[in-house]
């Protein structure tokens, strides 16, 4: 399967535009995209879901929407917490984008999440989806 990454910060990003169709592929973006964290990324699976997805110093973040951004919208949640006491901030189009600590999952999660939305473009058993 195929998705399309898009820096959702920096309309520059040299990786916007990349087809992404396996893990080795999507583990390659990640390690540069890793280097400036703080921001919001998608990954649009075949044009039918879209993978928002936070990359963060410490925390990240996932929520799963339709393309034509009609509800649901699934917002990643970790089975084991980490982040208890403070939210994250991450910028999206020059704002910052406040995640509850509820909302924020380590990046082992946010690999099992990116990993298994590009197999096939469903959510991950790996976190728990809470639909907002």
């Amino acid at each position: 399967m195929t998705a399309i990454y898009q820096n959702l910060q920096h309309q520059d990003d040299v990786l916007n535009g990349v087809r992404v169709r396996s893990a080795a592929e999507l583990a390659e973006v990640i390690n540069q995209i890793s280097e400036n964290p703080g921001f919001i990324a998608e990954l649009v699976f075949e044009n039918k879901k879209r993978l928002e997805f936070g990359v963060g110093p410490i925390a990240y973040c996932a929520q799963i929407t339709n393309i034509d951004d009609l509800p649901p919208y699934l917002v990643a949640k970790s089975k084991a917490p980490h982040f208890k006491q403070m939210s994250a901030f991450y910028l999206l189009d020059g704002s910052l984008t406040e995640i509850s600590p509820q909302h924020q999952i380590s990046q082992r999660e946010l690999a099992d999440v990116l990993e298994r939305f590009i197999a096939c473009g469903e959510a991950s058993p790996a976190v728990e989806w809470d639909s907002i």
